[in-house]
């Protein structure tokens, strides 16, 4: 399992990061361009973006655990704690994401658990990416443009 997901971290990470940036320019087409003729739409509500957030964060949570893991014995506490951060923001989105998706029709609950689930989140990654990216820098596995991609 370990091996595997070593070996699929990166190809995950990718995914996640394209996903990411597809998504980022689906909201703006769809929300800036057509925002009129989507509001009664699917595309329109609260659920379409947070579809394609849920997969987003398992991905770009699977890509951190197989970086982790490639480097781990190279690792100091510094290390450690970027990795658990990290993994906790990615964990926090797919989770909020997931339940917001469930419950979309009630906007109370939903502006509640957008909050904690990705604007509390942000700021475990922002910590967690650049721990994560010092101990790598550190350890010299991967090579410093890896780095300064992860930042």
């Amino acid at each position: 399992m370990k091996s595997s997901l070593i070996r699929y971290g990166g190809p995950a990470a990718g995914l996640g990061g394209a996903l990411c940036i597809a998504t980022f320019g689906m909201v703006y087409r769809i929300y800036g361009l057509f925002r009129e003729q989507a509001k009664t739409t699917f595309f329109g509500g609260d659920g379409f973006v947070y579809v394609f957030y849920a997969p987003m964060y398992v991905l770009l949570l699977l890509g951190t655990a197989g970086v982790y893991l490639r480097q781990r014995s190279y690792f100091e506490l510094v290390g450690k704690a970027g990795f658990y951060l990290t993994a906790l923001e990615f964990s926090l989105g797919a989770i909020g994401s997931a339940t917001i998706m469930a419950i979309a029709g009630d906007e109370a609950t939903v502006s509640v658990l957008n909050l904690v689930a990705h604007a509390l989140s942000h700021v475990f990654y922002a910590l967690g990416s650049v721990l994560l990216s010092i101990a790598t820098y550190r350890a010299g596995v991967l090579p410093k443009g890896a780095v300064v991609m992860r930042m």
